[in-house]
């Protein structure tokens, strides 16, 4: 191993332990211990960003992290976490963390769980735990539980299963399989 004293300028396929330079021109091929700005690459550590995350592709003000997360239509101050969580649609103010949360999410709804708030969630409806509110959850209602409000839900259902398939408008259901299917205004 030699030191090298003085400038250098050109291009190096390789630079190693680079550790200090008065001034540095050139190109080089690879970097040992360096961050690419292209590509595909695997960071260790704790990392601290001081001017905040931006995620490419997001709505304005928005974020997104997971594969195809917010990928379509994210409204502004939006967040989608998660594989395809908020990924058709996601309206203005909205949040659906989870995987597929909230994949066709209007504005001020919240998904949170896996699949909660999935297909078509509504103005304002709240869905959480795993396929909470999952499928057509109507504006306003809220489902919190595994299951809960998870088909055509209209109302309010709290527990595991409660109000789970066709709940009626303002209806409410609490406890394990509380009004569970066709449950009435």
């Amino acid at each position: 191993s030699s030191t090298i004293s003085g400038s250098i300028n050109g291009n190096a396929a390789t630079a190693t332990n680079a550790t200090t330079a008065a001034s540095c021109t050139g190109n080089s091929a690879t970097v040992t211990n360096g961050v690419y700005t292209t590509g595909t690459q695997t960071i260790t550590g704790l990392k601290t960003f001081s001017g905040g995350l931006r995620s490419e592709g997001a709505g304005a003000t928005s974020f997104r992290a997971g594969t195809s997360a917010g990928a379509t239509s994210q409204g502004a101050d939006a967040v989608a976490i998660g594989y395809l969580a908020g990924n058709s649609s996601q309206g203005t103010l909205a949040v659906a963390i989870g995987s597929e949360s909230g994949k066709n999410q209007l504005q001020w709804s919240v998904a949170v769980g896996s699949e909660a708030g999935k297909t078509d969630q509504l103005i304002g409806s709240v869905a959480i735990g795993r396929l909470a509110g999952q499928s057509d959850q109507g504006s306003g209602c809220v489902a919190v539980g595994i299951n809960a409000g998870q088909t055509n839900q209209s109302g309010f259902a709290f527990g595991s299963g409660a109000g789970q398939t066709n709940q009626g408008l303002s209806a409410t259901a609490i406890g394990f399989n509380a009004g569970q299917d066709n449950q009435s205004n």
